[in-house]
């Protein structure tokens, strides 16, 4: 088991605690380049074995925000890890990856708990999912229509990281966005920089283009 240390701040700042099982070393080392350092992910750990998942969900000292699982273990199935997870631990929101075609396991994944399905293909979709605002915060899970139920794209900004990038674009500093939307410092930068990592931009100034580009900032 690959233990990092827990930080549930980030100068000041919540971020999500997350934990990745997966049985191939090569995709653990993908999962590790993506989430270490990530802003607003703690990645708590990395594990190759279901039981150590299981068991570190179930410790509050190791219990993370968000459990990444691989759909197809060897010897057992990602959804029947996340049925056991969710009856043991359930505030623990899981979410499966796949090398293969995501629908394929979408009727089990429903039934067993998980919020999501997301293809190794599309690490985009993996960190929107894992970010999601309203799930960190306990709001009830959008209604999936689609052919998975994965958060995609830039649209996954809440309504108030879209506010803190419009107050942005329209030339506003930290001190006049505050202000105008009545929240504190490390409020402002917890938006901030869920925006910036769901647009998988380097700063402000590049998630504010991007969403312009995209007229996301009437």
């Amino acid at each position: 088991m690959r233990l990092f240390d827990a930080q549930h701040k980030e100068d000041g700042l919540d971020v999500i605690g997350v934990g990745v099982l997966d049985n191939d070393p090569l995709a653990l080392r993908m999962f590790r380049a993506l989430l270490h350092d990530r802003a607003g992910i703690d990645l708590r750990w990395l594990v190759s074995s279901p039981a150590v998942a299981v068991q570190s969900c179930m410790s509050a000292a190791t219990r993370p925000d968000v459990l990444v699982v691989d759909m197809a273990l060897e010897g057992i199935s990602g959804t029947s890890v996340c049925a056991k997870v969710k009856n043991l631990a359930p505030s623990v929101r899981v979410i499966g990856v796949t090398a293969y075609r995501t629908s394929v396991y979408l009727d089990d994944a429903r039934e067993s708990g998980m919020e999501a399905v997301v293809s190794k293909t599309r690490l985009n979709d993996l960190l929107a999912c894992i970010l999601d605002e309203g799930a960190v915060h306990g709001e009830p899970q959008r209604e999936n229509t689609g052919s998975r139920p994965v958060a995609v794209g830039r649209l996954t900004l809440s309504s108030r990281e879209l506010e803190v990038l419009r107050c942005f674009s329209r030339g506003l500093n930290s001190s006049e966005t505050m202000a105008r939307l009545d929240i504190g410092r490390s409020t402002l930068a917890s938006y901030e920089h869920r925006a910036v990592a769901k647009l998988g931009a380097h700063n402000r100034t590049e998630a504010v283009a991007l969403c312009m580009r995209d007229h996301l900032l009437p």
